[in-house]
Order: C-alpha cells, then sequence, then structure tokens
C-alpha cells in the first residue's frame, strides 16, 4: 500500500520504479489512504526516496512494525531495485 498524492507522498521516480517493480514481481500494491493503526499492524514496510532508495521502516516511534527487522518483500523489492539503478546507471 502507498499513500496518495493528496496525503503528500510524492508522485517520484523511485515511488513510480518501485511500484513498478512490485507489479514485476506480482506483488500486490494499491494507491490508498492508510490509517496509523493500519501502518502499525503491517508485517512490515519501508520508504523510498532518490537519495535512500528503499529504506526500510522498522518501527514509529517506539512502536515496531512488524518484528521490528526488514522483512522479506522490503529486502526482494530493494535488491531489485539496486539491479535497476545499476543497469541504468551503467555499473
Amino acid at each position: 500500500m502507498t499513500p496518495p498524492g493528496s496525503c503528500g507522498a510524492l508522485p517520484g521516480v523511485t515511488r513510480a520504479a518501485v511500484l513498478e517493480i512490485a507489479r514485476t514481481l506480482a506483488i500486490p500494491s494499491a494507491t490508498r489512504i492508510l490509517t496509523l493503526g493500519e501502518l502499525l499492524a503491517a508485517d512490515e514496510a519501508f520508504l523510498t526516496s532518490s537519495l535512500r532508495g528503499v529504506a526500510p521502516l522498522v518501527a514509529v516511534g517506539k512502536q515496531l512494525i512488524g518484528r521490528g527487522v526488514p522483512g522479506e518483500l522490503t529486502a526482494r523489492i530493494s535488491e531489485a531495485y539496486a539491479e535497476l539503478v545499476a543497469r541504468e546507471c551503467g555499473t
């Protein structure tokens, strides 16, 4: 899940690339308003940015998300994103 732009999410290239990666890996994704309760109840979460790529989100304040460690889907998406960047940048 990712929040819509109307909630402050920036329509950046990293976010778009990650949504495309999710489609390619057959990982369901949707754009919709999320509550804090839904975020805190998630098994895992991550943020995207042009500087950090895919950054695991393991806690909000003192409240852990999932087990408080990066999850399997986050790792898969992060790896695919790193491969995409390397391929596009020729590194």
